[in-house]
């Protein structure tokens, strides 16, 4: 019997029912406004942002690295900046990109449910995590980036003098 809309196949929800459940144990970071070009990266990867970039999906639990670097209309690069977080299962995090400062603020707007804009959202590179951060990071908790980025602010690489 062919696979209708009206009448899903096993398969359909067995890939439904798979992705529910990954999103409940992973989280988003949803980033609104961020402009075409900026470099955007958690932990080791990085990609160039598109015209419909609106975060990440399925960020497994635990402390990652966000970060990102403006980019002129010339091309020209801006140091890095970025921060840890700690997500959790299921967490939403919004953030807005803030064009004065060119860098993330907390997002006065929460959503809802991130399903909504999933064809906006990379996922993250879970291939890599296993074999590249999850084993060093099993040292890392809350309270040890709490600790030495107390004030829960942005680094950078380019402080002012």
């Amino acid at each position: 019997m062919a696979d209708t809309p009206y009448l899903p196949s096993k398969d359909r929800i067995d890939r439904e029912n798979r992705r529910q459940k990954v999103n409940e144990k992973t989280a988003f970071l949803i980033i609104k406004g961020m402009p075409e070009g900026t470099e955007f990266g958690v932990d080791y990867k990085h990609w160039r942002v598109g015209p419909k970039f609106m975060g990440l999906k399925m960020v497994p639990p635990g402390v990652h690295f966000i970060f990102y670097s403006a980019v002129s209309k010339q091309g020209t690069v801006a140091p890095r900046s970025g921060f840890f977080y700690t997500f959790t299962e299921g967490e939403v995090v919004c953030k807005d990109w803030d064009t004065t400062e060119e860098c993330l603020r907390p997002s006065l707007n929460s959503l809802e449910d991130p399903r909504s804009i999933e064809k906006s959202l990379i996922d993250y590179p879970c291939t890599q995590y296993k074999r590249w951060w999850r084993e060093p990071l099993k040292a890392v908790s809350r309270n040890n980036c709490r600790r030495s980025h107390p004030s829960l602010t942005t680094s950078n690489n380019n402080p002012s003098l």
